[in-house]
């Protein structure tokens, strides 16, 4: 499955060609392109601080930006630590802009747009230090952080040998991985932030840290990045396909998590995943993890696994019916099935497999590519 946005706001359609790709700047302003990584944000900033929004007033003005009219936002906010820049004051107040319609309401697919709220702190990155603004429209560029002082009690978590901001950065990131109530958008992206941040073995051994936690979601987004930024280390990888194994037969972890789990131990070439990978295949109620389930069965499904395929062809969602062929003509025909061939004739064939499942010594329904 494509990784991809899907952050919604109600209401009326919005026409946002410029969400795809980068028109050239204007005046001051850097084009709208989303800025992923933290080593972008930072780059592209003035200044890099830590603060706690205090107020959020529209101003009424709506500028136009790459021919686009925007709602401009004043922030106000308490800074406590500066990363980057000479700013000094304790107080900071920027500019940031939204989405404009004149319902005032707006419907959106894309990436995160700014969202500050007041009492929350974050992370920002701001140019123009003498009259600072986000460093680029609409988008969100800013993180999400738990209070101050919460990130004390997880300095020692992290690795040494880092310059000191990028310490207390990466205790940052986990103080808002466990922050309560719960703030984060998606822990990935603070795993990620935090990769950046240490690099290789030294995030891979911080994020096992998250091993033994009770939450399921975080021990398999913890050992996939793990993976992610060791991959060649040999112990890395034995430590988090037991932590993924683990999850993968939980039968009270989220079945979100496991199907996560059992996919990466799949892509890994783990044989161990494959009677997790069925179990979900067969009995899962949500449609995601069954196409994980089923896409781990496509790299590690046996003749054990037809039962499980077999009923995935009653699967109301095609692109599971589809993966349930893609495996059993792997196991039974040795070849591989093209996807434009079975959107084409997707009834006809799921028919061929499911009579070829009720009279199993005739020929199976072999498609080329």
């Amino acid at each position: 499955m494509d990784s991809r946005f899907a952050y919604r706001q109600r209401a009326v359609a919005f026409a946002l060609s410029f969400l795809c790709v980068a028109l050239p700047s204007q005046a001051e302003h850097l084009p709208f392109k989303y800025l992923s990584t933290l080593n972008d944000r930072w780059s592209a900033a003035e200044i890099v601080c830590t603060a706690t929004v205090s107020e959020v007033v529209a101003t009424g003005d709506l500028p136009v930006i790459e021919g686009t009219k925007l709602t401009e936002y004043l922030v106000s906010a308490r800074v406590d630590r500066i990363f980057k820049g000479t700013w000094t004051e304790q107080r900071i107040a920027f500019q940031s802009f939204g989405l404009y319609s004149p319902d005032g309401i707006v419907q959106y697919i894309g990436p995160p747009t700014a969202d500050f709220r007041s009492h929350s702190r974050y992370l920002l990155f701001l140019r123009n230090e003498t009259t600072p603004e986000v460093i680029t429209p609409v988008f969100g560029t800013a993180i999400l952080l738990a209070p101050q002082g919460a990130a004390t009690q997880y300095l020692h978590l992290v690795p040494p040998g880092g310059s000191a901001d990028k310490v207390a950065l990466a205790a940052e990131m986990i103080a808002a991985i466990y922050a309560e109530p719960p703030q984060l958008r998606n822990s990935a992206d603070y795993f990620g932030h935090i990769g950046e941040l240490l690099r290789g073995s030294s995030a891979a051994h911080l994020f096992e840290t998250f091993y033994k936690d009770d939450d399921g979601v975080l021990r398999v987004v913890a050992a996939r990045m793990a993976l992610g930024w060791s991959p060649d280390d040999p112990f890395v990888k034995e430590r988090a396909s037991k932590v993924l194994l683990g999850v993968a037969a939980d039968s009270s972890a989220p079945e979100s998590s496991r199907a996560d789990a059992i996919l990466k131990l799949a892509e890994m070439g783990a044989q161990e995943a494959r009677p997790y990978a069925e179990q979900i295949a067969l009995r899962g109620k949500d449609a995601w993890a069954r196409e994980f389930a089923l896409r781990a069965l496509v790299r590690v499904g046996t003749r054990t696994s037809e039962d499980a395929l077999i009923h995935a062809l009653d699967d109301p969602f095609l692109v599971n019916q589809f993966l349930a062929v893609y495996a059993l003509q792997q196991i039974e025909c040795g070849t591989l099935l093209d996807e434009e061939v079975f959107r084409q004739d997707s009834q006809r064939i799921v028919a061929y497999w499911k009579d070829h499942a009720s009279r199993p010594l005739g020929n199976p329904p072999c498609r080329g590519r």
